[in-house]
């Protein structure tokens, strides 16, 4: 009968994949401190942070943080476009119409509406001077705009004037937007949507409100 020698010393060396005659468990025959040489922590418990309650303060921009507690973002809560092909001719120094109306209906008090008016426009006259501004209803807002043409006179340069301004109409009413245009000589004509060989070009008017 042969016999078996058990050793009850401790074993010293290497033990290779080899000579493993199977897996080992590692959520039940592994114990102590996994080193972070081998991928581990070097900590011998675990705590994990539930991210969505045990988490207050500011986290650092440095962090990947804002720095900042509390954030309000703008935010857009509509978007009225309105475009205009009809041709305008402004031929004095009294303000005139130069697009068409533009409703909007704002949300709350607090909102901001911003305002944006562009148009293909060609004048008769070289360096001619000219100025644009919106209007709310029947009130003017902001400040007029300059626009001067610098094509050669009787030439059919055209040019693209723009306006725009961040009106606070402090009102959930109805709202009417539209631009206005004046010569600031009186001689020549300031062609809005101007007219060419190839049609009307269009105007356009653009009103976003911004929620607080």
């Amino acid at each position: 009968m042969a016999l078996t020698v058990v050793k009850t010393t401790a074993l010293s060396g290497t033990i290779t994949n080899a000579q493993l005659a199977g897996s080992i468990d590692l959520t039940a025959k592994v114990t102590g401190t996994l080193p972070t040489g081998n991928g581990g922590t070097g900590s011998t418990a675990t705590t994990f942070v539930n991210m969505t309650s045990n988490v207050t303060g500011t986290l650092p921009a440095a962090n990947g943080g804002t720095g900042a507690t509390t954030f309000s973002p703008g935010k857009i809560a509509q978007v009225k476009q309105g475009d205009s092909g009809t041709e305008a001719i402004i031929s004095s120094t009294t303000w005139a119409d130069c697009s068409d109306d533009l409703t909007i209906t704002c949300s709350a008090t607090s909102s901001k509406v911003l305002v944006m008016f562009t148009s293909a426009s060609m004048m008769t006259a070289n360096e001619q001077q000219a100025d644009i501004r919106l209007m709310r209803d029947t009130s003017a807002i902001g400040t007029p705009q300059e626009y001067i043409n610098w094509s050669v006179a009787g030439g059919q340069n055209v040019n693209y004037p723009s306006v725009y301004y961040l009106d606070s109409p402090s009102s959930t009413s109805s709202l009417t937007y539209k631009a206005q245009g004046r010569l600031r000589t009186g001689s020549g004509s300031w062609y809005v949507n101007y007219d060419d060989a190839s049609g009307d070009q269009t105007s356009y008017m653009i009103l976003m409100e911004v929620l607080a």
